[in-house]
């Protein structure tokens, strides 16, 4: 069985070698953590700008949705209108047609 005999100065390079490691960890872990800091600031940014966008596309909908029914209420108007008008030209027409029949019988 063999046995490992280490020397002080093994001893001090290993533990040297161990403090370099925790330091390289802790850089990485730090920066790590910095980076995702940086992320979330981006996507809390960026959230912020989808709800705005959502909120004003919602706005623009429900506008949509008051004109359609604007126009809805005009096509009605106007096809009340039209009948009207039609009646009212067929009133006309027969009033003229009346009155030219009074005319040529000599009645007027």
């Amino acid at each position: 069985m063999s046995s490992m005999v280490m020397t002080n100065k093994d001893i001090e390079d290993l533990e040297g070698q161990l403090e370099e490691i925790k330091k390289k960890t802790s850089n990485d872990l730090e920066k790590r953590i910095e980076d995702l800091e940086r992320i979330e600031s981006i996507h809390r940014r960026m959230n912020g700008e989808l709800r705005k966008e959502v909120f004003d596309l919602k706005l623009k909908a429900a506008k949509a949705d008051e004109y359609e029914t604007t126009i809805n209420q005009l096509k009605s108007f106007i096809n009340d209108l039209t009948i009207e008008n039609n009646r009212l030209s067929n009133n006309e027409k027969n009033t003229t047609e009346l009155l030219k029949e009074f005319r040529n019988k000599g009645d007027v």
